[in-house]
């Protein structure tokens, strides 16, 4: 799944609304964690679900008070009107402040980049790299080493054992030929994973190309 054919199938919202498929929702899932881009507009599409819902929530309650009001005496009447103006106000202050406050985590320093060079032979199976995962770090940056891929695209698969925990496809290196992918480190419960790295096959379907190695140890 690549960014044109979310944006022309609308995939972000309609998977927001709970529209799409089993299948495009589990492909969709599979890209967008490791996807900055599609990260922010899910972000982007919930604040402005939990807008639309305050607006009508908000819209019923004026409608109550009014009835309300026009039935109530003077010191009820002052005693809502302070009411009101909380209610109110405080929904505006939500909306007006920064949205990295409003439950977006903001930048990280330091954040751990970990480069990994493919396994080349029987003997290199052991994971070649080794990091302890810090619980004050959100995120891991994985910068994998691919030689010889071209511009052709390449589908990356990160495995615990046989069990798949993360796929996206239509992905090509940088200029320094490396596939560079975020995780956030709460994916990672510890122990051995590897990144698997495929390229198209002539058949249609996919051939592995290079495989990473890593293990993640928590305190």
């Amino acid at each position: 799944m690549d960014h044109a054919y979310i944006e022309d199938n609308q995939i972000v919202d309609r998977y927001l609304m709970g529209r799409l498929s089993e299948e495009e929702a589990e492909r969709f899932a599979d890209h967008s964690i490791g996807c900055p881009q599609c990260l922010d507009s899910l972000a982007l599409g919930e604040r402005m679900q939990r807008g639309m819902r305050r607006v009508v929530v908000e819209g019923a309650f004026r409608a109550a008070v009014w009835t309300w009001w026009a039935r109530a005496g003077a010191a009820r009447r002052a005693v809502l009107a302070v009411a009101i103006a909380t209610v109110i106000a405080v929904p505006v202050w939500l909306a007006l402040r920064p949205p990295a406050t409003i439950g977006t985590p903001g930048p990280q320093a330091n954040v751990p980049v970990v480069r990994l060079s493919a396994l080349r032979g029987p003997d290199a199976r052991p994971p070649a790299a080794r990091l302890a995962l810090s619980p004050t770090s959100q995120w891991l940056v994985f910068a994998l080493e691919v030689d010889g891929a071209g511009a052709e695209p390449l589908r990356v698969k990160l495995m615990a054992g046989e069990a798949r925990l993360w796929m996206a496809d239509d992905l090509r290196p940088n200029a320094s030929d490396e596939l560079v992918i975020g995780v956030p480190s709460a994916f990672l419960t510890g122990g051995d994973y590897r990144f698997l790295v495929e390229r198209p096959a002539a058949d249609g379907g996919w051939t592995p190309l290079s495989e990473f190695s890593f293990r993640a140890d928590r305190p």
